[in-house]
């Protein structure tokens, strides 16, 4: 009988190896970054070509969507009711850190590997039925807990490149 098996039984299989994954993927991303930043000189992380951002602002900008964006998404969709979301601000964001004292490389990713793991632990708890709750973006429209983490995983890669790219350039 179809109503004694438990939920999670009438997914598609396909889409639980994308979710597990995707989770794992993001599990990943922090040994990832410090592979990357190992034996890189401190000061390094602040080469930039004229308009885009430096290695160290794009480690900041990982730390912060990790839990002002993301995860705040993902708590709100799972606990409210079709959340309205509003972007995320990089131009503005970034300004205001070109404010603030600079961060040493090394507790930039501790910090985000320590936030990294709290969003982690909580996508394995995310319920069969809850991947398809969705929140309300205010430019984008509806989208569910399983568009936001391939959203989250392309976040992480786009950024992964950007930071190889800045990191392993020949003229450093």
């Amino acid at each position: 009988m179809m109503a004694d098996l438990p939920p999670d039984a009438l997914e598609p299989e396909a889409v639980l190896d994308a979710r597990q994954t995707a989770i794992y993927d993001l599990s990943q991303t922090p040994d990832l970054l410090q592979q990357l930043v190992l034996d890189v000189p401190e000061a390094r992380f602040d080469d930039a070509m004229p308009g885009a951002w430096s290695a160290r602002l794009v480690l900041a900008h990982l730390l912060a969507v990790e839990w002002q964006t993301f995860r705040l998404r993902l708590e709100r969709t799972l606990s409210e009711d079709q959340p309205v979301v509003t972007p995320f601000d990089a131009r503005a964001w970034a300004a205001r850190q070109q404010q603030l004292p600079l961060e040493r490389v090394a507790k930039v990713v501790t910090d985000f590997s320590v936030q990294r793991a709290a969003s982690v632990r909580m996508l394995e708890n995310v319920s069969p039925d809850d991947w398809a709750r969705t929140m309300l973006h205010s430019e984008h429209g509806p989208f569910t807990l399983d568009e936001l983490l391939q959203l989250w995983v392309r976040h992480d890669q786009q950024h992964l490149d950007q930071l190889t790219a800045l990191l392993d350039r020949p003229d450093a």
